[in-house]
């Protein structure tokens, strides 16, 4: 039986992590090289269950470098994953489980999540949403009549990284009743 390497995570996204939906996709965009997705790889059927994980950046050597990291931390996945690399706005694909959006500014996730629903590709039960500037432009949309016609905000966490601290926000698709 083949043992995953160490994979050392910040307490940060850990707290991705923790908060994904389980036994369902999930998906890391643009955030931190890959580490929460290949966090969820690691420690599936150890600590938390997917079914699929996805990773998403536009930039070609952080995705090239993280097929190594995953091809060293693993002989063969036991879940299946793909590698996309593209910006996140232009993906042509269902978005499904839970969508991680941390890394980038509030202006940045707001135009992924404003062009993935308007193509209809956004059908994740659970959005995580961490923005590192542009807070109240991420604000202001996920605020919006529009936007809440298809999610509602289930929580929202500060958490510090260094010496400053980041908003942490979690919605659920509107139709999903109750999300543990």
């Amino acid at each position: 039986m083949y043992k995953p390497k160490r994979l050392k995570l910040s307490l940060r996204m850990k707290l991705f992590l923790d908060s994904a939906l389980q036994n369902d996709s999930f998906w890391d965009l643009c955030c931190d090289h890959g580490y929460v997705g290949l966090g969820a790889l690691v420690l599936n059927n150890h600590e938390k269950s997917f079914t699929s994980v996805y990773f998403v950046d536009q930039v070609s050597h952080i995705m090239k470098s993280l097929q190594l990291r995953i091809d060293h931390l693993y002989n063969k996945p036991n879940i299946p994953y793909a590698l996309y690399c593209l910006p996140a706005e232009d993906l042509d694909v269902d978005l499904t489980g839970t969508v991680l959006i941390a890394g980038v500014g509030g202006f940045t996730i707001k135009k992924i999540l404003s062009n993935l629903l308007s193509k209809n590709k956004l059908k994740a039960k659970r959005l995580l949403l961490s923005p590192h500037t542009d807070v109240k432009i991420l604000e202001e949309y996920i605020a919006f009549d529009e936007y809440q016609k298809c999610y509602f905000l289930k929580d929202k966490l500060s958490v510090v990284v260094g010496k400053k601290e980041k908003p942490f926000y979690i919605l659920d698709q509107k139709n999903i009743k109750e999300i543990s």
